[in-house]
């Protein structure tokens, strides 16, 4: 199972971390990395159309 957590740097992803395995989640496989374009506009977007405050 893949979840994606979007975290702001990397001590916050280790504060994620941290609270998962401390509640009993294993981790198996861990990945920090920049969004995708994709992910970028589909955020965007997504926030436009729903009347959230989007970038212009």
């Amino acid at each position: 199972m893949v979840h994606k957590i979007p975290v702001e740097d990397a001590s916050a992803a280790n504060e994620a971390l941290r609270t998962l395995m401390k509640n009993g989640f294993a981790i198996e496989y861990f990945d920090l990395s920049e969004p995708s374009l994709d992910e970028v506009f589909l955020s965007l977007t997504h926030a436009k159309s729903k009347g959230g405050r989007g970038t212009p």
